[in-house]
């Protein structure tokens, strides 16, 4: 009980990619998502299309042959199989009977085939029957897409049936809809069986539905490295090579990394019409095109499925979806005129439609659905709405106003051509010529850009399109021609070169650039020249700006010989240069310049080039940390930039054919390894090249760096890496040799066996060479000069481990001081290579036997710089050092290797955070601001992640249970705005009683939409209690939430007894949640003096629930919270920022706060105040006069009663309503005159 089921999960997947793109990622992969979304664990294993294995020397070359071997050792509670379309032998069969209790079975299709479909494919068809009835016996539960096959199975069978929609949506996959494209037909992606074609060649649907012929994943290379690899498995399998689990789940790896970015490509196909149409099919069933538009963010209009009113009700016709009888095409023709004619429909239909998908049918919920059906036996509901439990609300509450010119803006997290070409604005094979920045002047022959209408004060806007220009993202080498005139000055320095390099990349060669500022130099002239102060004045605003508005400032100046400069620097041959200024008054100076892209500089050369030119913006060698300043601040600009486009390249587009960046490899060796038998036949194979300890992806630690060297050989092979080394020197050399990779992080910083500081003895001979043993000096370097010493900062391995997470491969080369590294690490690696030397060779014995400890017993070594291991198998330490001794060299040095049992690599390697996601490809590299330094590793929290990320709601938590041990047992209390009621057991001594108004129905806290038991239901300003009723009231975050939260308060001082307690809390600030009932924020300490002064109510606690650094803490961990909202937009460092901001800031920001606090930027207060003992009789009066006057209701002496009690509890303005209206009664009343005459000094004393 407790412990979540391990799931096998057998998917379907086809040797062909032909045949593989019909099987749907998310039937394979979006259920292994979702059950590592829930916490399961789960191995995916292929099954293979029947059609391709169901002759027994083809079944060989299929992954479930050899499942004994990979699978041995396993134990699984449920397995999950697709049983159509799978070929399962009877030995499989068998096996998973005996060994897996839970077997589910999923079928995707109507098992009663109609005369049709048997027509159309009779073969097929019975294979299909055959082949489900076989495995039916073996099943425990099944779950069906066609509602009417449950009865029929059941029959059948006393298996579990139910009915689950085929319907699995994948929230990441879900795309914020883009403008449909003007008057485009509607697309069909499908096969064309039944009557397809003749729907397709109906006269009613002539230029209003097309199928297209292929889809965007063509124009790419990404089918063709499927089938590679696809290929190379097979022959593999087929082969008999050694497969176990690691082979197989570096295989599926590759292969979600595949499916993934072809669904991706795929979706954009539907992106080319108006809307999506699923016409007629033989499943009675939405197909999976349903869920796939929709994800694309495009309307859906699909074929009513008959007598299926199930299916039916999954979406809501007219409001999610539009169905059409699939016996009228002039249905469904006028549905696609009204999607054409009416954008607003279409964006209605989409937002319900992506709403119903995230909320109901998210890959997470389903699994979940399906695993509570299978261990408790109760049927799911299908189609009620339950939030996924790790994606956010992310786009579930619509704007209801849409900007006017919304339509015509580019959305910067979709591709920029699709989104043209949709628009009418880009044509394949002509030309791209931008125009950005282009205010009144539209250029035609041109995509004219520019901010929206709203952004500009005065100019009446002439764009194509809007967008910001700084924030657009063109395929590297797609762009013709790029011009702008006056939009360049008004960018800060970094940004303008940042803007030059990003438009060098998006040139193709020979492109033109072409860019028009104010001339700075020929306005200094004229400046001086001229005694007209109005010339002068012109000069001025010419080069600030006209500032009406915030973005209408000039930041940098620019003249020709600036412009030469800064051109010829990154690339670009000038081809002319036009200082021009007006004819007439203020006679205003301008420079165009054109050039044009001659050659494609890679960009660690671009950076390298617009360094000098920042550097020629400094004064002084004094500014050399403004300098360094610039330079970071290019590279934040440019990061974000490079790797998106990187991502498109990788992507591909409709309008290029790009080579992929990476070979398909998966971890096999071109050759085959060689082996040897360990303990029971068990295959032992390791292998004997050094390249083979390390794959694609694999975590390496490179400790003692130096220059980089190894680190780069690492690289080559599609690793991470991170490289340790405390000499300045060489952490400068590496800096700028790994400038644009982000798969490399450098620390700067020294390993041992405990953290502190160490003193490197520098060599003055080989200024690279530096070492922490003194010793080693003393060997083959004794004759070299050893003059210098500075203190660094030295950890530890295992400290690194917990920061980065365990590396595949650790190489130590730090001169002599490899035992004391070692003594630093208390955990084993999977490889792990140390250097020796032969005059130090007791050294690297005690290292082994160290190693020894920490459980390695197999050894090789290598010589000098050599490629492969010198052993042809892993050996113990005695003989590794016999080998050793047996070298006849005097100089004799490598490095000696230690590997781990094959079982650590089939743990978990992550059982600790680990920096994912660094990409094999160069980059931009974004400086170690990504990671913490080491130093600050002691000055994180060590409190848990819930704790620091959920410290507002713990907290204030924490002081109501303090609050509630004070109160008397036996005291009446009142729960205000109770909800699900979290406080009743801490007042479980005292008469405790709820109240709630009960209208909001979304979720509260506890992760819940029903109530707790509410004892009295009503407005909080109208509590259907008597005066004086309760001893204590609690309030917990519930005044943000009502419209009058004075009247509430006074409410609350109403029925709470004389010195009777309030316990309060509000929050400062927060974001929007429980709308519509969210109206107000801000409740300061002045707040709560002011009006409880006004109610009777003294303050007597306020206390800031933490300060800035732990409001800070909570807004970081938001960012994670809110990842799936803006994971697109940190390309192939998403895993890295994610952990930033999930936990390392707020570690560090929550020890902060618990050492620095700043309570002036609080989330909230909570707050303690007491009704005086004077108020009960104040109130009571007040009572007994209303009374009176709605007997005498124009009474002007009760209005003068009731001032006097509302000056005596200083509610001076309140007394002031009353005083007018009695002087409105009576103007010559004595007694009101005289009060109206002392109110004014009443208040002054009490401000």
């Amino acid at each position: 009980k407790g412990v979540k089921p391990k799931i096998l999960l057998v998917y379907l997947v086809s040797w062909k990619w032909e045949n593989a793109r019909g099987i749907p990622y998310p039937l394979n992969f979006g259920l292994k998502e979702g059950l590592e979304i829930n916490g399961n664990e789960s191995l995916m294993i292929p099954s293979q299309l029947m059609g391709e294995v169901s002759q027994p020397d083809l079944s060989r070359s299929s992954w479930l042959w050899h499942f004994h071997t990979i699978l041995k050792g396993k134990q699984f509670d449920q397995v999950w199989l697709e049983i159509v379309h799978s070929y399962l032998d009877e030995e499989f069969l068998q096996w998973i009977t005996r060994t897996i209790p839970i077997r589910l079975g999923f079928i995707y299709e109507s098992l009663q085939i109609s005369e049709q479909e048997y027509e159309g494919n009779p073969q097929g068809s019975r294979r299909r029957t055959a082949n489900v009835l076989k495995h039916l016996p073996y099943m425990t539960h099944v779950a069906v897409a066609d509602e009417h096959d449950v009865s029929s199975l059941q029959k059948l069978s006393s298996i579990s049936v139910i009915w689950s929609p085929a319907l699995v949506g994948v929230p990441r996959f879900i795309c914020d809809p883009i403008p449909q494209p003007t008057h485009a037909p509607a697309v069909f992606f499908g096969a064309l069986y039944g009557k397809r074609q003749q729907w397709l060649e109906d006269p009613e649907l002539k230029g209003l539905l097309i199928r297209p012929e292929t889809s965007p994943e063509v124009y790419t290379d990404y089918p063709l490295l499927f089938d590679q690899l696809q290929g190379t498995v097979q022959k593999r399998l087929a082969d008999n090579e050694p497969i176990d689990s690691l082979v197989l789940e570096n295989y599926v790896s590759m292969m979600r990394t595949l499916r993934e970015k072809l669904s991706r490509l795929f979706l954009k196909g539907f992106l080319a019409g108006c809307a999506v149409v699923n016409l007629p099919q033989f499943g009675r069933m939405y197909a999976s095109r349903v869920v796939e538009g929709i994800a694309a963010g495009r309307p859906i209009i699909a074929a009513e499925i008959p007598d299926c009113p199930r299916a039916k009700s999954l979406f809501e016709d007219g409001k999610e979806i539009l169905l059409y009888s699939p016996e009228e095409p002039a249905q469904l023709a006028g549905y696609i005129r009204q999607i054409q004619g009416d954008s607003n429909l279409a964006r209605r239909l989409v937002d319900a439609a992506q709403r119903r998908l995230r909320t109901c049918y998210a890959n997470d919920i389903l699994v979940r659905q399906l695993l509570n059906w299978v261990q408790t036996g109760n049927e799911p509901k299908f189609g009620e709405e339950e939030f996924s439990s790790i994606t956010t609300e992310r786009n579930l509450a619509m704007d209801e106003i849409r900007m006017t010119n919304q339509d015509k803006c580019l959305d910067p997290k979709h591709d920029v051509l699709v989104q043209l070409q949709s628009l009418g604005l880009l044509e394949q094979g002509k030309p791209i010529r931008l125009h950005l920045g282009c205010g009144e002047n539209r250029l035609e022959g041109y995509i004219n850009i520019d901010y929206p209408p709203e952004a500009h004060s005065v100019m009446n806007i002439q764009a194509d399109v809007y967008a910001d220009v700084t924030a657009l993202e063109f395929p590297p080498l797609s762009v013709d021609e790029i011009r702008s005139h006056h939009m360049f000055e008004h960018f800060p320095r970094t940004l303008a070169l940042a803007l030059l390099i990003r438009w060098h990349q998006w040139l193709k060669v020979d492109g033109t650039l072409r860019i028009e500022t104010p001339d700075f130099e020929g306005s200094a002239k004229m400046f001086l020249q001229t005694d007209s102060l109005k010339v002068k004045m012109g000069i001025v605003r010419h080069l600030a700006g006209d500032q009406a508005a915030n973005w209408a400032f000039h930041l940098d100046q620019w003249f020709p010989e600036r412009f030469v400069r800064t051109f010829q620097a990154l690339g670009f041959e000038l081809t002319d240069i036009r200082p021009w200024k007006w004819t007439e008054a203020p006679y205003l100076a301008n420079v165009e310049v054109s050039a044009v892209k001659r050659k494609a500089y890679p960009m660690s050369e671009l950076l390298r080039r617009t360094d000098e030119v920042l550097w020629e913006s400094t004064v002084a060698e004094s500014e050399k940390s403004t300098y360094e300043i610039w330079r970071k601040q290019l590279r934040q600009i440019l990061s974000n930039s490079v790797a998106k486009s990187m991502d498109a390249d990788r992507n591909g587009n409709n309008f290029a054919v790009r080579p992929l960046p990476v070979e398909p490899e998966i971890g096999f060796s071109p050759k085959k390894q060689s082996s040897s038998q360990g303990k029971g036949g068990r295959n032992t194979s390791k292998p004997l090249l050094i390249s083979e300890c390390v794959q694609p992806g694999d975590l390496v630690f490179d400790v003692g760096a130096n220059i980089g060297s190894k680190a780069q050989e690492f690289l080559k092979q599609g690793a991470r890496v991170v490289c340790f080394e405390p000499q300045p020197e060489c952490v400068h050399r590496l800096r700028e040799r790994f400038a644009d990779w982000a798969a490399v992080h450098i620390e700067e910083v020294g390993l041992a066996d405990k953290p502190g500081d160490l003193e490197l003895s520098l060599c003055s001979t080989a200024p690279t060479i530096s070492t922490f043993a003194e010793e080693w000096k003393r060997g083959r370097f004794s004759e070299y000069s050893w003059g210098k010493k500075i203190s660094v900062k030295v950890t530890t391995l295992d400290r690194m481990i917990e920061r980065y997470g365990r590396p595949k491969f650790c190489k130590i080369d730090v001169e002599g001081f490899e035992l004391s590294v070692l003594k630093g690490l208390s955990q084993p690696i999977p490889y792990l290579a140390f250097e020796f030397t032969i005059e130090f060779i007791e050294n690297a014995q005690s290292c082994v036997a160290y190693l020894q400890v920490l459980g390695y017993q197999e050894f090789n070594f290598v010589l000098g710089e050599r490629r492969s291991l010198s052993l042809s198998d892993w050996v113990g330490p005695d003989v590794l050092f016999n080998f050793i001794h047996q070298q006849k060299d005097e100089l004799l040095w490598g490095d000696i290797y230690a590997r781990m049992p094959n079982t650590l690599e089939e743990k978990e390697a992550d059982s600790v955070p680990t920096v994912t996601g660094m990409p094999t490809q160069k980059q931009i590299h974004v400086e170690n601001s990504l990671l913490l330094p080491v130093t600050l590793l002691d000055k994180l929290s060590q409190l848990s992640l819930p704790e620091i990320q959920g410290f507002n709601q713990h907290d204030r938590d924490e002081w109501v249970h303090a609050k509630a041990r004070t109160v008397g047992v036996g005291a009446r209390v009142l729960d205000v705005g109770a909800g699900t009621c979290p406080y009743r057991n801490v007042f479980s001594h005292c008469d405790y009683h709820t109240h709630d108004f009960k209208r909001y129905e979304g979720v509260k806290l506890g992760n819940t939409t029903e109530y707790g038991h509410i004892d009295y239901v009503s407005d909080i300003t109208a509590i259907p209690v008597p005066d004086h009723s309760f001893d204590v009231i609690l309030c917990s975050e519930v005044l943000e939430h009502v419209p009058e939260p004075m009247k509430a308060l006074r409410e609350m001082a109403r029925i709470l007894k004389p010195e009777g307690r309030l316990f309060l809390t509000a929050p400062l600030g927060s974001g929007l949640h429980q709308l519509p009932f969210h109206f107000y924020g801000g409740y300061t300490p002045q707040w709560y003096e002011y009006f409880g002064e006004k109610c009777s109510l003294r303050v007597a606690e306020i206390t800031p629930n933490g300060g800035f650094f732990k409001l800070l803490a909570q807004e970081c961990a938001r960012v994670a919270w809110t990842f799936d909202q803006h994971r697109h937009l940190h390309g192939d460092q998403a895993e890295t920022i994610y952990h930033l901001f999930n936990e390392w800031l707020p570690r560090y920001l929550y020890w902060m706060d618990e050492r620095c606090l700043i309570p002036q930027f609080t989330v909230g207060y909570h707050v303690e105040m007491v009704l005086t003992t004077s108020a009960g009789e104040s109130l009571d009066k007040q009572v007994n006069i209303l009374e009176t006057m709605r007997r005498h209701h124009r009474s002007p002496d009760g209005f003068v009663a009731l001032a006097q009690e509302h000056v005596r509890s200083k509610d001076y303005q309140r007394a002031r309503r009353y005083v007018q209206a009695a002087l409105a009664l009576a103007p010559i009343h004595s007694e009101a005159k005289a009060l109206l005459e002392t109110l004014p000094h009443l208040e002054s004393v009490h401000v």
